[in-house]
């Protein structure tokens, strides 16, 4: 006899009602991230039901009845809810009990030990997770801290945007034999295949690019993009906002809340795309002063651009937040293949645009295109899949007005930012051409990658050093920890500089084609006064625990509006080395100057110790990059392959040098570590062959 499964027999009614089901508890499973959390959760269930807290209806000296309904939390890990029956309590009791299991990491009672140098913390696991699960994901830090006085504060960080995560390195290649022998469908997962496709294809596409729109029509595509950048100061620093007030209702377990906040954005940004429409438009029917040094035809491809480019913008304004609302959920993995799959189509699609003869306008069609496809898909995705709709009825001012307080700083970042990396091309394009732009636009470009590198040490102490400024650490620690930072900041990012001056020039004639020759000026103007705020970021971290970043921030601004104005002084004269130039001087005189003297005075960091370190260890690489220059310049570079072979005997060189002439016993420990246990391991393979 045939029998019908579950799914089978029940109704639409039934199917509806089991899911919501389902997706009410997920989203309990979400945020009941401990026992602490899962009892807050129940508590407001309980309240919503009509249960009273016990105490209070002891405190109150009322008498319970038949019918009424109790509940006690036992140190916020327990709760017990009861419900007054009729019968006397001899006569029995219904009981029903649950188990909350939720797996973590948790903190042994004594946790804080030293290794290396470093704070870390012993911990053990809980909650049925196999171990290798923990590794090299974004964790959150949950728990109460008890005060001395008897008071207690909850923490929770990691689940907001803008947060620090905290995580659990993998095994370094050497130390994981056993983790190598897995099948190539495990040896890459879907985070490594992210991160891969996002280096690599920029690194193919840009230089197809190059060639197929030229360098005339690249500099005003450059250009429009600055524009924009100015246009789109109009978000006013809200974006930074979204998440972390949709994840703050979400965390409370306010669905309505939620909903309303999710109407309030959408209605924010559509004012905003609005507004960006209207000031887009002026603009783009106001750009005659790039006449000066544009042709007809390039000025009216700039104004098109523009057009364009603000329409989309503004389009897809009000959509930003259903992508916000996917990372308020914690849909990471949506959201990560939904980047992944854009970052691997939109190249593809600009490419056959490019092919078919659009130039830049296809572009921005492309961006076009993309948008509409993806925000379609998200907003699909928060409707039917997370069953969130937008509740657009009034919400109280005073969240606005919090929203807008919240949203200041970022927004003065932004115009900061804008200051810096985006008024340099617009004066370019208007003094010199779109030439030069283009040219500017992929020198400037190295800086960025120098610039991702520059918290690869320092950002995993920023635990210590709060804990060292809470403490009243004496300034002589602080200087201790700013040059052991400091000096492994310095080894790296002085190889890489060095390796630019030796080799950026070939690189740049052979990745981006020729007429691009003194990008390569450029860069090396940005790049070499960049290297100082790089190597002192622990003193960045010193000035946040001690909140005292706010001097920082107002040098910053006057440093950025210092560049703006050298820039349109200087560029007529001496066209984008003099921008360069400009860049450097206010990098100098803000990060090298004030903010040194501010750490020397203000702070008490041995500055003068700082430097003598630092200048101890520049000879191999002003050698090296020296030497390598007049070496690659009496040589012709005319592939990939001859360049990659040199760049690896380069590299070899260096580091053996640097060993020997630029490392302390401290960093050749750093150094020797991992090599001596790879050797180990390999020699340990070789017998095992034997």
């Amino acid at each position: 006899m045939e029998r019908k499964i579950a799914w089978e027999k029940y109704s639409q009614e039934e199917m509806e009602k089991v899911f919501t089901f389902a997706e009410n508890y997920r989203q309990f499973l979400s945020l009941g991230k401990t026992e602490r959390e899962c009892v807050k959760l129940a508590v407001a269930e309980a309240k919503a039901h009509g249960y009273e807290d016990l105490q209070d209806v002891i405190a109150s000296g009322k008498a319970l009845k038949a019918g009424d309904k109790v509940y006690s939390v036992c140190m916020g890990k327990t709760l017990a809810m009861f419900q007054i029956g009729e019968e006397p309590l001899e006569n029995g009791m219904n009981i029903v009990g649950a188990h909350i299991d939720s797996p973590r990491i948790d903190l042994k009672q004594n946790p804080l030990y030293e290794d290396n140098d470093m704070a870390m913390f012993d911990t053990h696991y809980y909650g049925g997770i196999k171990k290798y699960q923990w590794v090299a994901l974004p964790l959150a830090l949950y728990g109460v801290v008890a005060k001395k006085d008897g008071t207690t504060v909850d923490i929770a960080i990691g689940d907001d945007h803008g947060d620090p995560v905290f995580g659990i390195s993998d095994l370094l290649p050497h130390l994981a034999r056993e983790q190598m022998a897995k099948t190539a469908a495990k040896i890459i997962e879907g985070e490594d295949l992210n991160l891969l496709i996002g280096n690599l294809i920029p690194f193919i596409y840009t230089p197809i690019m190059l060639r197929m729109l030229g360098q005339a029509e690249y500099g005003i595509y450059g250009i429009a993009q600055s524009v924009m950048g100015y246009i789109g100061l109009l978000n006013f620093g809200i974006g930074g906002s979204i998440i972390r007030y949709l994840a703050k209702y979400r965390a409370e377990g306010d669905l309505d809340g939620e909903q309303r906040v999710f109407g309030l954005f959408i209605k924010i940004y559509s004012v905003i795309g609005a507004a960006i429409l209207l000031v887009g438009t002026f603009c783009s029917f106001h750009l005659g002063a790039y006449g000066r040094s544009l042709s007809p035809d390039e000025l009216v491809l700039l104004e098109r651009l523009v057009r364009l480019m603000t329409l989309n913008t503004a389009i897809f304004m009000p959509f930003n937040v259903f992508s916000s609302m996917i990372l308020a959920h914690e849909r990471f993995i949506f959201s990560k293949m939904a980047s992944l799959i854009t970052s691997v189509v939109s190249p593809c699609l600009n490419l056959v645009l490019l092919f078919m003869g659009f130039g830049s306008i296809g572009l921005v069609l492309s961006a076009t295109v993309l948008n509409f496809v993806t925000y379609a898909i998200y907003t699909v995705y928060v409707i039917r899949r997370l069953h969130i709709r937008p509740c657009f009825q009034h919400v109280g001012g005073g969240l606005l007005g919090e929203i807008i307080r919240f949203s200041l700083f970022v927004f003065l970042a932004n115009i900061v930012d804008i200051l810096f990396w985006s008024t340099d091309k617009l004066i370019i394009g208007w003094a010199v051409g779109a030439v030069a732009t283009a040219v500017y636009n992929i020198g400037a470009t190295f800086n960025t990658y120098i610039t991702s590198l520059s918290t690869a040490i320092s950002g995993v102490l920023m635990p210590k050093v709060t804990k060292m400024a809470v403490k009243n650490t004496p300034p002589s620690e602080f200087t201790a920890l700013f040059i052991k930072v400091g000096r492994l900041q310095f080894l790296l990012i002085s190889f890489i500089v060095s390796a630019f001056v030796a080799f950026g020039r070939q690189f740049i004639a052979l990745w981006a084609g020729a007429g691009y020759e003194d990008a390569y000026y450029v860069a090396l103007l940005v790049m070499i006064p960049v290297t100082v705020p790089l190597i002192q970021n622990t003193g960045l971290n010193i000035l946040y625990a001690m909140n005292k970043h706010q001097f920082r921030s107002a040098v910053y601004l006057c440093i950025a509006v210092l560049n703006a104005g050298l820039t349109f002084w200087w560029v007529e004269e001496y066209g984008i080395i003099g921008a360069a130039m400009a860049t450097c001087i206010a990098y100098v005189v803000g990060n090298i100057l004030i903010i040194n003297w501010y750490y020397y005075k203000k702070i008490g960091i041995d500055i003068p110790l700082f430097w003598k370190n630092i200048l101890h260890m520049c000879p191999v690489m002003l050698v090296m990059g020296t030497v390598g220059w007049f070496i690659l310049d009496a040589l012709h570079i005319s592939n990939w392959l001859i360049f990659f072979a040199l760049a690896a005997a380069y590299t070899l060189i260096y580091w053996v040098l640097a060993y020997f002439f630029m490392m302390n016993d401290y960093e050749r420990a750093f150094i020797k570590g991992p090599v001596s246990k790879f050797l180990t391991h390999m020699k340990g393979k070789k017998d095992e062959s034997e």
